[in-house]
């Protein structure tokens, strides 16, 4: 009696006590139902449990059903499986880096906007680039996405979609991680641009026009070309080739 002085007088009468000397209780108690899976009494919530590299860990399967508790239970551990130990401590700086050297085998262009994305995302990630890629979230990198759009069109915003995508896909290669944070982030629609089309009375208009620019010694030639896409109706790319 005088031990269990120490709890508040409206204590519950249904908790299970644990070790009263230490004055600590829980709600409920875990229960084994399958090789890897327990069973919280109290929440009726699933636990995938097992050894990695020689602890054990506790997942809990977010859910009280028993059959999807039972497959999410194989992806976890699977999951984790796909993972090295080394690579696992991987930090935000060195993945960066390494997505900086998978940047070299592209055209100069393609390099310059991923490298500038990349600059954008180490000056304002506030989570700092000392953090283990494996504590990423997802709703981390939404939000990183959400501060970055009020200023992008769609198709620059879905630039930096992307480039959340790649650079978790090689922590995916190097086996630091099991699955990526930013697998499920979507890229927004963008709309064709509409533009306007002249009449073929407009189009004339615009070729004579062109050849009556007085002070250009291409002014003929430059309408010839520009006569010949719109009687051909081809574009830049195959008067070129």
């Amino acid at each position: 009696k005088k031990e269990l002085e120490v709890f508040p007088s409206n204590f519950p009468s249904n908790l299970c006590l644990v070790d009263v000397q230490k004055r600590h209780y829980k709600l409920g108690a875990f229960n084994r139902v399958a090789d890897h899976l327990y069973r919280y009494s109290a929440t009726k919530k699933y636990y995938a449990v097992y050894k990695r590299h020689g602890k054990t860990k506790w997942v809990s399967l977010k859910t009280t059903d028993r059959e999807l508790a039972g497959r999410r239970l194989k992806d976890e551990i699977a999951k984790h499986g796909n993972t090295d130990p080394k690579a696992s401590a991987m930090t935000l700086t060195e993945l960066a880096a390494l997505y900086e050297q998978s940047t070299q085998g592209f055209a100069k262009k393609t390099q310059g906007t991923r490298k500038s994305i990349l600059k954008i995302f180490k000056a304002t990630w506030k989570h700092g680039l000392d953090m283990q890629v494996r504590a990423v979230t997802k709703g981390q990198l939404s939000i990183w996405l959400s501060e970055q759009r009020p200023r992008l069109k769609n198709s620059s915003f879905n630039e930096y979609t992307r480039f959340v995508r790649q650079l978790f896909e090689i922590a995916l290669d190097h086996k630091a991680i099991g699955d990526s944070p930013a697998a499920g982030l979507k890229e927004l629609r963008v709309e064709k641009p509409i533009r306007a089309t002249p009449s073929w009375e407009e189009f004339l208009a615009i070729v004579n026009e062109i050849r009556q620019q007085k002070l250009s010694v291409l002014a003929a030639d430059s309408a010839d070309l520009v006569e010949f896409m719109g009687r051909a109706g081809v574009g830049i790319a195959e008067c070129a080739n």
